[in-house]
């Protein structure tokens, strides 16, 4: 069942020699989790079980057992624990780098320990993709194992899934006195990982899709359960393995007569793409294609789904591949489109140019639409008349259109993509990282929203991560990674420094006396007002869209920033005041990004890490954020908030017009367009 394969992935030959490195000059030690320790004598070394194949029984009882069951199968060599002849017998699909994983491991544990003659527990691994750690972390097991050792190296993994690096794998390994030597040649093994991928596509097969996922007497349980209801599920099962017993079945027969009457798994093993040519992009693998800093983006920030689309202009496929684009976007408002580009002429370059340039004044889609309709006649287009036609600030265009800025993001643009795309010409798009050429059809686009807002929402359980955190963690687990992050940046305008306000005269009785400011408000066309709560979800996207646009309009834009506190919402006070604090050293804009990007980080531990991390002067502002002279100036903010109308959270004033809860990019623009227009 095991059967060695040739494949290698994630850690090779360098690895393993890196490792036994490791294991000779590293020294360390884990703290040992009691659980195999709980067994006296005899009893914690684990029984042999005997295994009777399914076919060797009849179905002559399969009408006493009821629901839905998986044909999981059980060998002698699995990695299992508890009763020699169980009643039950639970076989679990788990990742060494799933939280929810290692919260059942412990209740499973339990279990065996609560049911001692009656319960069996069978390990099979299934690495998910996203984990960069988890398929080593499973070769480790597989390689303590062969020393005799697989459930010491899986505690200890499960004890701490922050040390799952090389280094801490070869700590736990000595901790648990391996033969060093042999263990580094286990793990590197082509037989390891061949038993890892088998037990993996043994999981696909009986449709598991994320972890944990596993089955009791053959009933599939997904997600981490507590351990009463693991109780309640074995007692059901006991219930009906004496019932199996009571009509004739023997003891040792009991898994074989539960999996006779059990459905074979619908689910596929995982296989390479057969249509991908040598050299040429695969439609199955998720490529790390990112948006590309700097470059506008339409939908929402957190969308599931994120298309990248590599644009060309003249050229014969372009106006129906954009067409069949812009079908899709109009029938999914709830996926993120970037465009980034790989012009084939010198026509095609200057037109990407002229998107770019208007891209600074946030009219990048609106120029990329008038540039498809130009067609063939990219060469000899007017392509300043096109760009004044989109009403834009034409001194700035000029000066944009010739930055040498512009050329770095084409050229970041050409290597992130030239070592995937093969042969394939522009237009192509990538749908969370899956290839689609110029011919494809809106259908094929919809197939693969469909299967990757399912991966993600998936994702996004497994990591408990927010929907905006999404995308790029996914990426960091996509083909290609490394290579495509370490492609030089085209440089970005920097964000303006923030400036303080003027000094307010105290007779006048100045209400924005000390208020945070991101630019210069006496150069800004239009000042945004913006009253939020760090501890708000959508007032953290709302942030990051102003920051990028703060990029964008540069000195024509300014943010003021006002502490929006609701009554009752006092949790949010510890944020508010670690930011004004922050302020008094002239960090405000800092802290305002950390808590924002870090809405988890609110006990006084992580909120120092984060003091640090931008170079506060800690003992002075934990002084300062404690401070009760602090809360006037919240309350101060929040009155100020409703005086000009903005009480619900999140709630900006641009110019004249208030903007109200989760809004998309465009919205803003429009608003902050309108605004300078006027």
């Amino acid at each position: 069942m095991h059967a060695p394969r040739l494949a290698r992935h994630g850690h090779s030959h360098s690895t393993a020699v890196a490792l036994l490195a490791l294991a000779l000059g590293l020294g360390g030690c884990i703290e040992k989790r009691p659980r195999r320790n709980e067994r006296a004598g005899a009893e914690a070394a684990p029984k042999s079980a005997s295994i009777v194949d399914p076919a060797g029984v009849d179905g002559a009882l399969d009408h006493l057992i009821e629901g839905e069951r998986f044909q999981v199968a059980v060998d002698a060599d699995d990695a299992a624990e508890g009763a020699a002849q169980p009643l039950v017998t639970i076989v679990e699909f788990s990742d060494f780098e799933c939280p929810f994983c290692g919260k059942l491991a412990a209740n499973l544990a339990a279990m065996v320990l609560r049911y001692p003659e009656d319960v069996r527990l069978v390990f099979k691994q299934f690495p998910l993709p996203m984990h960069a750690h988890a398929e080593p972390a499973a070769r480790a097991t597989v390689a303590a194992g062969a020393q005799g050792k697989f459930w010491e190296m899986h505690d200890a993994l499960f004890a701490d899934r922050t040390k799952l690096g090389d280094e801490a794998l070869v700590a736990h390994a000595k901790d648990l006195g391996l033969d060093m030597t042999r263990f580094a040649k286990d793990f590197a093994a082509p037989e390891t990982l061949a038993r890892v991928q088998a037990e993996t596509n043994e999981g696909r097969v009986v449709e598991v899709q994320s972890t944990p996922t596993f089955f009791i007497n053959g009933r599939k349980i997904t997600g981490a359960k507590d351990a009463d209801a693991l109780a309640l599920l074995i007692d059901e099962e006991i219930a009906t393995a004496k019932q199996l017993m009571a009509a004739g079945a023997k003891r040792s027969e009991l898994y074989a007569r539960f999996m006779h009457a059990a459905k074979p798994g619908a689910g596929q093993p995982k296989t390479a793409d057969p249509a991908a040519k040598r050299g040429e992009a695969s439609k199955v693998a998720n490529y790390a294609v990112g948006l590309g800093p700097g470059r506008p983006t339409t939908g929402p920030d957190d969308a599931l789904v994120t298309i990248v689309a590599y644009a060309d202009y003249g050229c014969t496929e372009c106006a129906a591949a954009h067409g069949t684009l812009a079908s899709v976007i109009e029938a999914h408002p709830e996926i993120r489109v970037s465009l980034r580009f790989l012009p084939q002429s010198r026509g095609a370059q200057n037109g990407a140019r002229v998107a770019l340039a208007a891209g600074l004044q946030g009219k990048l889609w609106e120029a990329h639409r008038s540039l498809v309709a130009v067609g063939a006649g990219i060469e000899t287009a007017p392509l300043r008349k096109l760009a004044e036609a989109q009403g834009l600030d034409m001194a700035r265009f000029d000066t944009d259109v010739e930055s040498p800025r512009l050329l770095a993001m084409l050229e970041e643009d050409k290597a992130v993509v030239e070592n995937v795309r093969g042969t394939a010409k522009p237009p192509f798009f990538f749908v969370n990282g899956r290839f689609l050429e110029h011919t494809a059809s809106v259908q094929a686009f919809e197939t693969l929203i469909a299967e990757e807002s399912k991966k993600a929402e998936l994702f996004i359980v497994s990591e408990s991560l927010t929907r905006a955190q999404a995308f790029e963690s996914m990426r960091q687990t996509w083909r290609g990674f490394k290579v495509i992050d370490a492609v030089p940046k085209a440089p970005i305008d920097a964000v303006p420094a923030a400036v303080p306000a003027a000094a307010a005269d105290p007779a006048k009785g100045d209400e924005l006396a000390n208020t945070p400011v991101r630019g210069d408000a006496k150069l800004a066309k239009v000042t945004v007002v913006a009253c939020t709560d760090f501890d708000c979800p959508a007032c953290a996207r709302g942030a990051k869209i102003l920051g990028e646009l703060t990029t964008v309009y540069g000195d024509a834009l300014a943010l003021e920033y006002r502490h929006l506190l609701p009554p009752g919402r006092n949790s949010g006070e510890t944020a508010h005041f670690a930011a004004i604090a922050a302020g008094q050293q002239g960090k405000f804009w800092e802290m305002h990004d950390a808590l924002y990007a870090n809405r988890s980080a609110r006990s006084d531990t992580a909120l120092e890490k984060l003091a640090t991390e931008i170079g506060l002067d800690v003992a002075k502002w934990n002084t300062d954020r404690k401070s009760e002279r602090l809360r006037p100036r919240v309350e101060e903010d929040t009155a100020a908030c409703g005086s000009l109308g903005l009480t619900g959270l999140p709630a900006w004033k641009v110019g004249d017009e208030i903007i109200l809860g989760a809004q998309p990019k465009s919205r803003f623009v429009k608003a902050i367009d309108a605004a300078i227009a006027k």
